[in-house]
């Protein structure tokens, strides 16, 4: 497939913006004018390879820019005027044949930015901004793969809930917000075993399948909110964290998670599997829980009295 051609946004109504409008329509770029009051929305929808602004607008333009991450890497040409004023001012502007005034900074680790100042080179404009338009793309490939490697370091690979590593963070992170802001933070833990007569649920019983812990966290999923963390920590053992859930609610979510997978007939190759679940849980901030750490070692205690308890138990420290 052929690359389409650059796409430059237009910012600007003065004689210097609109000359140079012309000289990127006339080398061929494709360009769009946009309100600077919805220049955001202009960029999510259009992806443009770049911004010209006129001098005027270009402090604007670069703080609407940096809000929005995706639209943060989006390079800048700003226009400036030229010293004099008037018609002769203009005509001299034109008929003089010195290059671009082309200034380039913030270049590495940054939108690539420009200002260009009358008399204007067509070819030093164009140069200007194909080079605007190849750092926006270099930049958004980097930004792609940061993505794709940031979610397998963080993403368990068969049921593509988080890590237990991640998770762990996510409690130190939470925990001291619990500190910080007064409010209570949970951790919901939990051990899934197949049941069967010959093996029922409990420490010793079989682990369930990938295909069956994938259905287990797809239902974990829907019992939790937006905001909660789901985490596998090891083969059959999961872990939720709760942020802004004190006790009451918690002991509401754990019998939740203990029936709903007791209940559930998860499939496995087109035949019923039934799962025991032991279930542990425990509150920050009590008597017992002073830090994350302490929250995730209390919750693990409560999944091991439950299993010591038998088949289907909450256990909530």
């Amino acid at each position: 497939m052929k690359p389409r051609e650059p796409l430059v946004l237009i910012i600007g109504a003065n004689d210097e913006v609109g000359e140079v409008e012309s000289l990127l329509t006339s080398y061929g770029f494709m360009t769009a004018r946009a309100p600077l009051a919805g220049l955001l929305d202009e960029v999510r929808r259009l992806s443009p390879d770049g911004v010209v602004a006129s001098e005027d607008s270009a402090q604007e333009v670069t703080s609407a820019l940096a809000v929005d991450e995706d639209s943060r890497s989006t390079p800048v040409v700003v226009i400036g005027r030229p010293a004099g004023a008037g018609a002769g001012a203009r005509a001299a502007r034109r008929s003089s044949t010195d290059a671009a005034a082309v200034m380039p900074f913030r270049l590495l680790g940054e939108p690539y930015h420009a200002y260009l100042t009358p008399p204007f080179n067509p070819r030093e404009l164009a140069a200007c901004l194909n080079g605007a338009a190849w750092v926006k793309r270099l930049h958004d490939e980097v930004h792609l793969r940061e993505q794709a490697l940031r979610r397998v370091a963080i993403r368990d690979r068969v049921t593509d809930v988080f890590t237990w590593a991640y998770g762990l963070e996510r409690v130190k992170q939470e925990v001291a917000r619990g500190k910080r802001y007064g409010y209570a933070v949970s951790c919901l833990r939990l051990s899934v075993h197949r049941s069967t007569d010959a093996a029922p649920a409990g420490p010793a019983g079989p682990a369930p399948s990938d295909d069956i812990l994938r259905q287990v966290t797809a239902l974990l999923l829907r019992l939790t909110r937006e905001a909660d963390v789901v985490c596998r920590s090891n083969a059959n053992r999961f872990m939720v964290l709760l942020p802004q859930t004190d006790r009451s609610g918690l002991e509401v979510l754990a019998e939740r998670v203990r029936l709903a997978i007791e209940r559930h007939r998860f499939t496995e190759a087109a035949a019923e599997a039934k799962l025991g679940v032991f279930v542990g849980a425990a509150t920050f901030p009590s008597p017992e829980v002073s830090g994350a750490g302490s929250l995730v070692r209390r919750a693990a205690e409560a999944v091991r009295l439950a299993q010591q308890g038998g088949r289907g138990r909450v256990v909530v420290l």
